[in-house]
């Protein structure tokens, strides 16, 4: 049996995609959500592109169908219906146990949640979302199933960082010809970096992939450029001294650290990005 997921405000106004995440499961907005979401949609800042556009949506699938009976999603593989979208007002629909202000839209949404965890074998298991921790800890109080809504959660250890190190079998070989093709199965992005070491010795390199082959960053010049000396600097000089590269970068004092994307640009989060004028 489907499950049914009633998504709270907060859900659709952190990501308008929210509305096709739930697989081919039933996806319940209650009608005060709908009142919450006209408050934002004069935004002009990512809460009101995302109230605008789940409004969009919702209008969209409404001349498809009543939206009060539930309307099927095309959100299955190859863009076939899946999922449903019902909006539920539930309007003294039930006692909620503690009778909470239902001025307050809050406590409106856990009503729906309620109502329909009240109907299992209609509505199946029953599940609120939202990103409000007080909202989640009430409705468990009424033993509603809840979760956090968490589909665009980022895994920093998977993010592309601009720089990965190499083991390689013949160090010396990329110091005489000053570039080597990478290793078989080894994935590079353009302009990625890489810190080039040579199994069972302390040698190392700092190469660059361009052109389908790992090459040397180019020597500093023979004056120091800000007393750089670590290769995270090093890979920042060379990354913004490079021809053609369009790079701008975000420099962090004393950290040397520095983000390079593939397409050449860079910049760190948090900071404010300088031209690099070398």
């Amino acid at each position: 049996m489907i499950k049914t997921f009633v998504l709270d405000t907060n859900v659709l106004l952190h990501s308008a995609h929210a509305l096709v995440s739930f697989a081919d499961n039933r996806v319940v907005i209650p009608v005060a959500v709908i009142e919450e979401l006209d408050k934002f949609k004069k935004n002009q800042d990512e809460l009101g592109r995302n109230s605008r556009q789940t409004v969009r949506a919702l209008d969209a699938l409404r001349k498809k169908g009543k939206l009060s009976e539930g309307v099927k999603l095309d959100n299955g593989p190859g863009g076939t219906e899946s999922g449903i979208v019902q909006v539920i007002a539930a309007d003294d629909c039930c006692h909620v146990p503690g009778d909470p202000d239902m001025s307050i839209a809050d406590n409106r949404i856990i009503r729906v949640a309620y109502f329909l965890n009240m109907h299992k074998d209609q509505y199946g298991e029953v599940t609120l979302v939202t990103k409000d921790l007080n909202m989640r800890l009430r409705a468990d109080a009424l033993g509603i199933k809840v979760e956090d809504f968490e589909t665009e959660r980022v895994c920093f250890d998977t993010l592309y960082t601009g720089s990965i190190d190499l083991e390689v079998e013949d160090l010396n070989t990329f110091f005489m010809e000053r570039s080597i093709p990478p290793p078989e199965g080894v994935e590079l992005f353009p302009n990625e970096f890489i810190n080039l070491k040579a199994p069972d010795s302390s040698k190392t390199a700092l190469g660059i992939f361009r052109d389908d082959r790992i090459r040397a960053v180019p020597p500093l010049p023979e004056e120091k450029v800000w007393n750089i000396k670590p290769p995270q600097q090093r890979t920042a000089y060379g990354a913004c001294s490079s021809d053609g590269s369009g790079c701008t970068g975000g420099f962090s004092g004393g950290t040397g650290r520095f983000r390079q994307n593939p397409s050449g640009s860079g910049g760190r989060a948090g900071a404010g990005h300088q031209k690099s004028g070398l």
